[in-house]
């Protein structure tokens, strides 16, 4: 084999390294693209906060099943121990941040409530815009106790959003939480375990005012939102819940013997949604009034209840809470006098139709639901004074006016009778004769022109309640500029009442990588001092047994490598090798040539070169002698050879007794710091006299601290130890084989070979 042979079978090997360093960098290439792309998508908003959890808004079929259009909505988010970590956050909640989905927008948000030592928070955050039929996340952070509070009541809600009474306030007025400053006038009685923390207590004696404001101010055929959560307590006949009156024009939201209805008065003409079924009494529910266009839609917990064609009046005054803001309200108790009418016959009969013109306006106040004021004196010269007040007094006493002409006066709300038809059918029980009249009022009154039938006027007995106030509980007021949409009306209903969970939902709990945060913080802060002494031995334990891995496996790495290559190269300089041509101790030079550096790694190496060494100094003695080996010789060869072997072999198992002691060791000595820590933490809890939970597990879970500690370096010092012992094996075995391969060699071209002896032929 010559030197260029050498040289190739070099190259080969350097070819395959190369390719190996190749798929190496490859492999590497892409774990660090999986790292980057886990990075981005586990990206943290800001280092500063601790922890984030995930709050996912459901729009879908398997949530809240919202179809419409939904848009910005302001999200009611309920913290409780259970989903909330309240001992990591600030006591006040000034380190809450609302993230959007891309985990960089920060949301606008403000607390309504929070109480870390209940366990209990209200924070209305601005969503964005939310998708009908999907998901939405959002990312909560906390944690962090150098946090500036960044509430914004202000920026929570859009710009048409015109009022917002939480009532979170107690023995002061309620205050706007919009941009709008709409305050209350007035201090309302507090209602504690609202819907939404706590709310505001009607009596339907003391209503809550709320000025007038240009903010507040609503243009004829405007636009209109109007909700809030209500709690009726009665069933109550024409309660008002909401009223405002300006002159002739007026809205009142109420609910009439439980059913809810919005009324509208327009230059003198009421118009009332029809009744539908009455809600269920002592329980929460979303009320909703939305105005666009000339229609209104009455929606209850997000459902379409009602609607009324009507466009909405103009209106500048104020607005009463819980009662009614009618100018003639409180003159609803002088109506009983109003039966004394039977003294007055003559005005009855005298003018018949007088008498049907008089009840029509009659039966039109109580399908107005107004409070007639007390008929002025008549006498028998004028008999159609008896009947006009209350035909003249019915609408504005429904509808806040103070006229009171007769004749055509009294004949102007008639066509309020058609548009009012239902609530002259609720109240027909209030009077029998009622409903009657109001369907014929002229037949009615020629055939029984008696004084019986003059106490009609008691038929608007709705209109003496519709001055009653709301009796029951009301939380969440909201009002706004614009007709919000179905699906904005229903995320509402869902996603602050009882029914949140369909809308939102909770993820887990994530903390930044570290090991002094979570609650690996709170157990490493329990560990008492021998303890630490026990994990302070086994970290450095552990520090020299990985050293010891990590220097193992890179001579191992290196003396593989090295034996690999020398080996190929040995064996092809020795192939063609005869008895007489070539001398073994010379091969080295083509063997080393170039690789002198890696071949100081190759145990096989040291090992020829001791064999060589010896046949030299064994042939320098006498150079004129054959090139031949006793059998002494070649036995005294390999005993320098096993020597070798042996020290190379002492070499590969050096400083693995640490991984020994690691492997046996590190559990003992864990085991030794947990017992103790147990026999602390009992003994501590004894002389306390103090047995819960909360003083037992810090203690016990501290102790296992130093078993964990102990398995935490046995268990890999056990796996390197066995990779490494492996490694070592296949090494002594090399050598060995080598070492019977050189002598076998040296034998068949070194050996005593016997004279040749002359044989004599036996013919001569």
């Amino acid at each position: 084999m010559s030197i260029f042979e050498v040289s190739s079978s070099l190259g080969t090997l350097e070819k395959r390294r190369r390719s190996r360093q190749a798929t190496f960098l490859t492999w590497l290439l892409a774990v660090a693209a999986l790292v980057a792309w886990s990075q981005t998508a586990q990206a943290w908003w800001n280092d500063e906060w601790q922890l984030r959890k995930k709050i996912t808004i459901d729009t879908s079929a398997s949530g809240a099943n919202i179809t419409d259009p939904i848009g910005s909505v302001p999200v009611l988010v309920r913290l409780h121990v259970g989903n909330f970590r309240f001992g990591q956050a600030k006591e006040d909640g000034g380190d809450l941040r609302f993230i959007a989905a891309d985990d960089k927008t920060p949301l606008k948000h403000h607390i309504e409530k929070y109480d870390s030592l209940l366990g209990e928070a209200f924070v209305w955050v601005q969503a964005p815009d939310l998708p009908s039929g999907a998901k939405t996340d959002v990312w909560l952070y906390y944690g962090n106790k150098k946090a500036i509070p960044s509430n914004d009541a202000k920026g929570t809600y859009d710009a048409d959003t015109l009022l917002v009474y939480h009532f979170a306030e107690r023995g002061t007025p309620a205050q706007d939480s919009s941009v709008w400053a709409n305050g209350a006038q007035s201090a309302g009685q507090p209602a504690d375990g609202a819907i939404i923390g706590s709310g505001l207590r009607l009596d339907g004696q003391s209503a809550l005012i709320v000025p007038a404001s240009p903010s507040l101010s609503l243009p004829q055929d405007g636009s209109l939102t109007w909700s809030a959560w209500v709690k009726p307590a009665a069933a109550q006949p024409n309660a008002s819940l909401y009223s405002r009156h300006d002159g002739q024009n007026a809205i009142v939201i109420g609910f009439d013997n439980g059913s809810p209805f919005f009324e509208v008065t327009n230059a003198g003409t009421v118009q009332r949604t029809s009744a539908g079924a009455p809600v269920s009494l002592n329980t929460w529910h979303h009320l909703a009034v939305t105005a666009s266009a000339g229609v209104a839609t009455v929606y209850v917990d997000g459902t379409p209840y009602a609607t009324l064609n009507a466009p909405l009046p103009a209106l500048n005054t104020i607005s009463a809470i819980g009662g009614s803001t009618a100018p003639h309200a409180s003159a609803a108790p002088t109506v009983a006098p109003s039966a004394e009418a039977p003294t007055l016959p003559a005005p009855t009969t005298g003018n018949a139709s007088t008498s049907a013109d008089g009840a029509a306006p009659s039966a039109t106040p109580d399908a107005g639901g107004a409070t007639p004021p007390t008929p002025p004196e008549a006498s028998p010269t004028n008999p159609d004074a008896s009947g006009a007040p209350p035909g003249g007094g019915a609408a504005p006493a429904s509808d806040g006016q103070s006229d009171g002409t007769a004749g055509d006066a009294g004949a102007a709300p008639t066509p309020a009778t058609d548009a009012t038809a239902p609530t002259a059918g609720t109240a027909a029980p209030t009077a029998g004769t009622a409903a009657p009249s109001a369907d014929a009022a002229a037949p009615a009154a020629v055939p029984e022109p008696t004084p019986s039938p003059t106490p009609a006027p008691v038929v608007a007995a709705p209109v003496v309640a519709a001055a009653v106030g709301f009796v029951g509980d009301i939380d969440e007021v909201n009002i706004a500029k614009t007709a919000r949409t179905p699906g904005f009306l229903k995320a509402q209903a869902i996603g602050n009442g009882p029914e949140q969970a369909k809308l939102i939902s909770f993820s887990v709990d994530e903390e930044t990588s570290s090991w002094l945060s979570g609650y690996f913080a709170v157990i490493l802060r329990s560990v008492t001092i021998d303890g630490w002494v026990v994990i302070g031995f086994l970290v450095v334990l552990a520090v020299i047994s990985w050293f010891v891995m990590f220097d193992k496996a890179s001579m191992l790495k290196k003396q593989t490598r090295a034996n690999s290559h020398f080996t190929k190269a040995f064996r092809a300089a020795t192939a063609n090798l005869g008895a007489h041509n070539v001398r073994f101790d010379e091969i080295s030079g083509h063997i080393v040539a170039g690789d002198e550096k890696l071949m100081r790694h190759s145990s096989l190496f040291q090992i020829y070169q001791v064999g060589a060494e010896e046949i030299a100094q064994r042939f320098s003695r006498d150079p004129a002698r054959a090139h031949v080996l006793g059998a002494a010789s070649i036995a005294a060869i390999r005993a320098s050879l096993d020597a070798v072997m042996i020290r190379e072999s002492q070499k590969l198992n050096r400083m693995m007794v640490m991984l020994t002691i690691a492997i046996s060791g590190g559990p003992f000595l864990g085991l030794l710091g947990t017992v103790v820590g147990v026999m602390i933490t009992f003994a501590a809890i004894a002389a306390s006299g103090d047995v819960n939970v909360n003083a037992i597990a810090p203690g016990i879970a501290a102790a296992l601290v130093a078993t964990v500690a102990g398995l935490a370096v046995a268990i890999p010092a056990l796996f390197g130890y066995n990779y490494l012992i492996s490694r070592i094996k296949d090494l002594t075995n090399d050598m060995q084989v080598f070492v019977d391969e050189f002598i076998t060699r040296m034998a068949e071209t070194y050996a005593e070979r016997p004279e040749p002896r002359p044989v004599s032929l036996a013919a001569e």
